[in-house]
């Protein structure tokens, strides 16, 4: 529940506004709505941005931050100490307004900069367990406090910087055409309990690649044990592995790319955030919480009930076994429905499926 303390006056708009929102990639662009709401209603101010280090010139680059500054800057750690020092930290505009999506531990945060005179808004990071509110509406809300409106929550939009758009333009020409029908496929997330069997991966490449899409591999931290064997059973087709990107260097190859397939990681958001159409492959989570959000997306979940309970922990789920149920053919189908470019590929590879004449 977001509460505020004190109440801003109507009559007068923020010169400074804060917004705390610590975590991982996913976590931060599904804020990016909220931001952009903060953004019109206060057109005016300086906002100040604090959150994931490697995700923050996202924010910059689309207009929605102005001061941004990684969680874990040292120069925060006095801010979480207990007592309010005397003084912010250097380079931190004091504000008048600040936003904390964060749980207890952001409670020293809240005390200072009350006491340095923010009117705060403090909100847990996440929804509650029990609510199946989506993510990025739950963090709209969180707003509701300051006569902002909640509803309808804005696509989350990420524009990728003009010198990252030519890099990424002269990568994709030097591998063979910048025109190509590029498919970008990530095969990891944040837990191997999100991931499809790299055997499903292969398939779908397969059969993508039969009729003339050109593969890129994505790959992070969290890919690199998959990463060898997905390049083994790939080495046929070829694929570009592009692997530990800066994220606005990625942003802009997909935004490159006729489609994207991936599991519920943060890289799945930012395809769908740069417009890229986008197959969202789930299994133990909910999309109606943690869904990429766009015109241009289409989730694909298991086709039997899963014996998880609702609402229960990533950790706790007993079988785990439901993304192996989801098919090739269902991705496939999910990605035909999409229409433009990916669509005519993986209508394609279907019809080569019913004909026999398809590998998936």
């Amino acid at each position: 529940m977001a509460h505020a303390s004190p109440a801003l006056a109507a009559a007068r708009l923020p010169a400074t506004v804060l917004v705390y929102r610590p975590g991982a990639l996913g976590d931060f662009l599904l804020a990016f709505p909220a931001l952009t709401v903060l953004r019109a209603a206060y057109p005016a101010a300086h906002l100040t941005v604090i959150g994931p280090g490697p995700a923050l010139p996202l924010a910059a680059a689309s207009g929605l931050a102005d001061t941004i500054l990684a969680a874990d800057d040292p120069r925060l750690t006095a801010l979480f100490a207990g007592t309010p020092p005397a003084e912010l930290p250097a380079g931190l505009p004091r504000p008048e307004l600040a936003i904390l999506w964060a749980g207890t531990s952001a409670a020293p945060l809240a005390a200072a900069l009350r006491a340095w005179g923010a009117t705060v808004v403090q909100a847990p990071g996440r929804p509650p367990a029990d609510c199946r509110q989506h993510a990025a509406a739950y963090l709209c809300a969180a707003l509701a406090p300051l006569g902002l409106p909640v509803a309808p929550v804005p696509v989350a939009r990420v524009r990728p910087t003009t010198g990252a758009a030519a890099a990424a333009a002269a990568f994709l020409a030097a591998r063979g055409s910048l025109d190509a029908p590029w498919v970008a496929l990530h095969v990891g997330s944040g837990s191997p309990r999100k991931n499809w069997p790299l055997d499903h991966w292969r398939r779908l490449a397969v059969a993508l690649h039969a009729t003339g899409a050109r593969l890129l591999l994505l790959a992070g931290p969290a890919e690199a044990t998959l990463v060898p064997a997905m390049l083994v059973a790939l080495a046929p087709l070829r694929p570009v592995l592009v692997q530990d990107w800066p994220l606005d260097a990625l942003a802009a190859l997909l935004a490159r790319c006729v489609g994207y397939c991936g599991a519920d990681s943060g890289v799945t958001h930012l395809a769908a955030a740069v417009g890229t159409p986008v197959v969202a492959l789930f299994g133990p989570t909910d999309p109606a919480v943690w869904a990429p959000r766009g015109p241009h997306v289409a989730v694909v979940r298991q086709p039997r009930p899963c014996p998880r309970e609702p609402g229960a922990l990533l950790a706790a789920c007993p079988a785990c076994d439901c993304l192996a149920a989801l098919a090739p053919e269902a991705v496939l189908r999910a990605a035909h429905a999409l229409g433009g470019p990916f669509g005519r590929l993986a209508a394609a590879a279907l019809a080569a499926r019913t004909t026999g004449r398809g590998p998936v």
